[in-house]
């Protein structure tokens, strides 16, 4: 009896063994890879309470997440473009920057400022080499370290001319907060016109009176402004009888560039429908040509050809009236022939498919004289 227990022993142990140097008893025993999160329990599902216990899949090309140094957090050393540092700027009472004062950079990049100052006073030195100031801006080129930046302003000693024109009491009078002469830079002026009886103040301009082709800085009676030039400024004003037409060039200029904005001047008992400026050269755009005149700056509003006649409203004092322009069309759109001893250049076909044709005043610097189409 005991040599058949032996046998059966001896056999089982040997039957184990074999077992245990195959792949299936890889299947029969739990997986030690911790990769390994599925198991056969005969239903094809997946124990969830080892799924759990996995480690999460990392991604390498995830980029690294770097901080923004302060003054409490010490500077992080990272390699490559992830490195920062961070660039302040230490003002004096008499300026401001605008926007944060620290800012934070890629190691080796600029940082740039805007700053302000208070009125009389300008930029005067800053503490640091990289350090320049420029049209209102504070750059600090190369940054490779963190850094703070001094800025010292000085009273600024610049001074201006302020000059008012002569006024014809007979028209009104102007009240001044500065007397004419030398004032310094940035003073703060405010001019007041009192219009006569008989008058209408139509608004201040510089460069001459309005009517002689003065540019216009308010039409308010009151006008208050800090003066950075030197400066001329004259009041004027519109007698009973009179009406005066503003032309807005609404994109264009005169003729020598002086000015964007032109007034004529007449009676009303003689002109009640005023010739408006022809195209005669002296307004100008360039690439452009003068199509019509409107009542608004978009083109709506009644449209007059240049030289045609304008209704007024009646007893109107300024009436506006807003240039309109139409586009060249592009050179590539004609067929034309240059004359190379006269410089004149004349088109012989229109090439395009297109609703409008706007002849250009000149191509390849010939003048465009004449249409052979």
């Amino acid at each position: 009896m005991l040599r058949k227990i032996f046998l059966i022993t001896f056999i089982m142990v040997i039957f184990v063994s074999v077992l245990s140097s195959c792949d299936l008893i890889d299947g029969l025993l739990p997986s030690n890879d911790p990769g390994d999160s599925k198991v056969d329990n005969s239903s094809g599902e997946e124990f969830d309470d080892q799924k759990d216990e996995l480690p999460e899949e990392k991604d390498d090309n995830e980029p690294i997440a770097v901080p923004e140094p302060d003054d409490t957090y010490p500077k992080i050393e990272y390699d490559g473009s992830h490195e920062t540092v961070t660039v302040s700027l230490s003002l004096d009472e008499n300026c401001a920057v605008i926007g944060p004062s620290t800012v934070t950079v890629t190691k080796g990049a600029d940082a740039r400022f805007a700053i302000v100052f208070k009125d009389f006073y300008t930029f005067s030195s800053v503490d640091n080499d990289n350090a320049s100031y420029e049209s209102g801006y504070i750059t600090v080129k190369n940054c490779n370290e963190n850094i703070n930046v001094s800025v010292y302003s000085v009273l600024n000693l610049e001074l201006c001319s302020f000059e008012m024109a002569d006024t014809d009491t007979a028209l009104g009078t102007v009240s001044l907060s500065q007397s004419p002469g030398t004032v310094r830079k940035y003073t703060e002026i405010t001019v007041k016109a009192s219009p006569a009886s008989n008058q209408t103040f139509i608004g201040w301009s510089t460069g001459g009176t309005m009517v002689d082709g003065g540019s216009v800085v308010s039409y308010s009676a009151t006008y208050s402004f800090k003066i950075t030039k030197d400066v001329k400024l004259y009041a004027n004003f519109l007698t009973e009888g009179y009406t005066v037409i503003r032309y807005d060039l609404n994109g264009g200029t005169t003729k020598d560039g002086s000015a964007s904005v032109i007034l004529t001047q007449f009676t009303n008992t003689n002109h009640l429908s005023p010739n408006l400026i022809a195209d005669n050269g002296e307004i100008v755009r360039d690439g452009y040509t003068l199509l019509e005149y409107t009542e608004n700056p978009d083109g709506s509003g009644t449209a007059i050809n240049p030289g045609g006649m304008a209704k007024l409203p009646k007893n109107s004092k300024v009436v506006t009236y807003y240039a309109q322009w139409s586009k060249w069309n592009p050179k590539e759109h004609f067929t034309y022939t240059l004359n190379n001893t006269t410089k004149e250049a004349t088109i012989t076909s229109f090439n395009a498919d297109t609703s409008t044709v706007s002849i250009p005043m000149n191509i390849d610097g010939y003048t465009v004289t004449s249409i052979a189409v």
